[in-house]
C-alpha cells in the first residue's frame, strides 16, 4: 500500500483520501493513515507493506502488523543482514520466547511455541530466519515434552528450510534432527522419520559429513527393517 502525505495536513491510502478534522498536522495525517493500514491488517491478519511518501518526498518502506505495530522495513532489512541466521531475537517476539522457553523447561511449552511460529510465519512468512528459529524452539519443546518422533519432524523442517536458503543454520538443526531422533522408541515411527532425515541429509550434498552421516543413518534404518537395532 502506498500512504501519500501532504504539507496542508491532508493523506491518502492508495489513492483514497483518508478522512481528517481541519487543520490536521502532517503527523496527525500520517498516523491516521497508518491507522487506516493497521485497521485493514487485522481484518486480514497479515502483515501489509506499506510505502509512505512525505511532502517533501521522501520514502518510507514500512510493515505494518495485525497489531497495529509499526515497523521500518530498512531497519530490520539491516538487522538481519548483520544477523543472518536471526539469532538475535527481534523486541516483538522477546517476551513470548522467554515464556515459552520457560515453559519448555516444565514441559509444557509445545502449545505458546507453536503459537509464536504461527504468528511469525504470518508476519514473516515460513522460510524467514525468524520463523526457522520459532520453529527449532518448538521442536526443543516437543523433545522436553516428551515428544521426540515430532521433535525430530520439526528439526528435519528447519533443517531444510535453512538448507533451501542456503544458510549455515542447516547444520544445526540436521545435528539436532539427527540427536533427536534416536530417542524416537517406536519402531515405525522411527524409520518414517529416518527417511525424513535421509532426505534432509542428501540436501548437504558431497560434504564429508553429510556422506558420513547418511551412511549411518542408511544403516540404523536398515537394521530397524532387520529387527536387529538396539
Amino acid at each position: 500500500m502506498v500512504i501519500t502525505l501532504a504539507q496542508d495536513g491532508h493523506a491518502w491510502v492508495d489513492g483514497v483520501e483518508v478522512p481528517l478534522d481541519t487543520g490536521a498536522t502532517v503527523d496527525h495525517a500520517r498516523a491516521a493513515a497508518l491507522g487506516v493500514v493497521a485497521d485493514i491488517a487485522h481484518q486480514e491478519q497479515r502483515v501489509i507493506p506499506v510505502e509512505a511518501v512525505d511532502p517533501d518526498a521522501a520514502v518510507w518502506r514500512l510493515q505494518v502488523h495485525p497489531d497495529g505495530r509499526v515497523e521500518d522495513s530498512t531497519a530490520a532489512a539491516r538487522q538481519l543482514t548483520a544477523d543472518p541466521m536471526g539469532r538475535v531475537v527481534p523486541q516483538a517476539y522477546r517476551d513470548q520466547v522467554r515464556e515459552t522457553s520457560a515453559a519448555s523447561d516444565r514441559g509444557r511449552g509445545v502449545a505458546p511455541a507453536q503459537q509464536l511460529l504461527a504468528q511469525v510465519v504470518a508476519e514473516h512468512g515460513e522460510d524467514h530466519p525468524y520463523a526457522l528459529q520459532a520453529q527449532e524452539l518448538q521442536a526443543h519443546a516437543e523433545l522436553l515434552s516428551g515428544d521426540p518422533a515430532a521433535a525430530t519432524a520439526t528439526y528435519t523442517a528447519a533443517a531444510i528450510g535453512w538448507a533451501q536458503l542456503g544458510s549455515h543454520g542447516y547444520w544445526g538443526a540436521a545435528q539436532s534432527a539427527y540427536c533427536t531422533w534416536h530417542h524416537v522408541d517406536d519402531v515405525a515411527g522411527a524409520v518414517w522419520a529416518g527417511e525424513q532425515i535421509v532426505a534432509m541429509l542428501r540436501l548437504g550434498g558431497a560434504d564429508a559429513g553429510a556422506l558420513a552421516a547418511l551412511r549411518i543413518v542408511l544403516a540404523r534404518i536398515d537394521a530397524m527393517y532387520e529387527g536387529t537395532v538396539e
